[in-house]
C-alpha cells in the first residue's frame, strides 16, 4: 500500500470512529523531542539535541482499560559531533573529529492502542488515576539539513555517501508508557515517554562511508568529509547496522466528552 493511501486511511478511519463514539477525548501535548543515532553515542549526547515539541490528540475510550488514539505531533531533532565530550577511547576522539551535524523538524501522524494498567474513567471519583502503555504505527516527515558556509543545505539532495538515497517520509513504530490523573471533572492531566523505532538509518544523513569521489570543493565533498583530513573509500562515517530513533516526551491535557455522568 502506498504511503499516501495509508495516511489517508488512518485519517478517515480515526474520523469515522470518533463520530460514532459517545465517550471520547480531545486534547493537546506539550513537551520535548530528541534523537538517538550515529551522532549520539550516549544518552547525554542525545539530550543535548533536545528541542520543544507539541501536538494534538483524539482518543476513543472503548472501556476503562482500552482506547484508540490518534496524534499529530510536531518536534525538532538535532545533533552535533562538536558538542560530544570525547572520552578516553580513540573511538570517542574520532567521533568528535568527524565534525558532522544535522537538524530537522519532525511532523508525525500516528494511530495507537492505549492500555490502562488500572481502570480509568475521567470524572469518576473511584477510577481517577492509572498508569498506561501504548503502541501503534506512525508516518513521519523529516528532512535533515546542515549549515555550509552560513547557508542551510538539505542533505537529502547531496550525495554525502556513495549511492545514498532516502525519502523524507518514514514509517515508525511509536510505543511507550505514561501516567494519567483526573484533575477536575472530565479534565485529565498526563505525562508520557514515547520512543519511535524507525526503519531508516538516515534521520541524521549518516550511515555508511565517505563519498571520496565527490568533486573537490562541491557541496557533496564538503558536507561528506568535515574532518579537515583526507579519508579513504572504506573510512566509516557511521554504523549502518543500527537504525535511528526519535522520541516524544511530555505532558498531555485533554477533556473527556460524554453524554452521561460518572460516579
Amino acid at each position: 500500500m502506498k504511503l499516501k493511501y495509508f495516511i489517508l486511511a488512518l485519517i478517515l478511519g480515526t474520523s469515522v470512529t470518533m463520530t460514532k463514539a459517545q465517550d471520547y477525548d480531545l486534547g493537546v501535548f506539550a513537551g520535548a523531542s530528541f534523537y538517538r543515532g550515529d551522532l549520539t553515542p550516549t544518552a547525554v549526547n542525545g539530550l543535548r539535541g533536545t528541542r520543544p515539541a507539541g501536538g494534538v490528540l483524539a482518543r476513543l475510550n472503548m472501556n476503562p482499560h482500552f482506547s484508540l488514539r490518534g496524534n499529530f505531533n510536531i518536534g525538532y531533532i538535532a545533533a552535533y559531533d562538536r558538542l560530544n565530550n570525547p572520552g578516553s577511547s580513540q573511538e570517542d576522539v574520532d567521533r568528535k573529529a568527524r565534525n558532522l551535524s544535522f537538524h530537522a523538524p519532525v511532523f508525525e501522524l500516528s494511530g495507537m492502542l492505549e492500555v490502562n494498567l488500572m481502570k480509568y474513567i475521567a470524572g469518576s471519583k473511584k477510577y481517577k488515576f492509572a498508569p498506561y502503555i501504548f503502541g501503534g504505527v506512525a508516518a513521519a516527515y523529516s528532512s535533515p539539513k546542515a549549515f555550509l558556509n552560513g547557508d542551510r543545505v538539505a542533505l537529502a539532495g547531496v550525495e554525502t555517501e556513495p549511492g545514498k538515497s532516502y525519502s523524507p517520509i518514514k514509517i515508525a513504530i511509536p510505543f511507550g508508557l505514561g501516567i494519567k490523573y483526573n484533575i477536575s471533572k472530565n479534565w485529565t492531566l498526563g505525562f508520557e515517554f514515547g520512543p519511535r523505532l524507525t526503519f531508516t538509518d538516515y534521520l541524521d544523513d549518516v550511515s555508511t562511508t565517505y563519498n571520496v569521489n565527490a568533486a573537490p570543493g562541491s557541496d557533496a565533498a564538503m558536507l561528506s568529509n568535515r574532518t579537515g583530513k583526507p579519508v579513504s573509500a572504506t573510512s566509516l562515517r557511521g554504523n549502518s547496522n543500527n537504525n535511528d530513533w526519535y522520541y516524544f516526551t511530555g505532558i498531555t491535557l485533554y477533556k473527556t466528552i460524554r453524554p452521561y455522568r460518572c460516579n
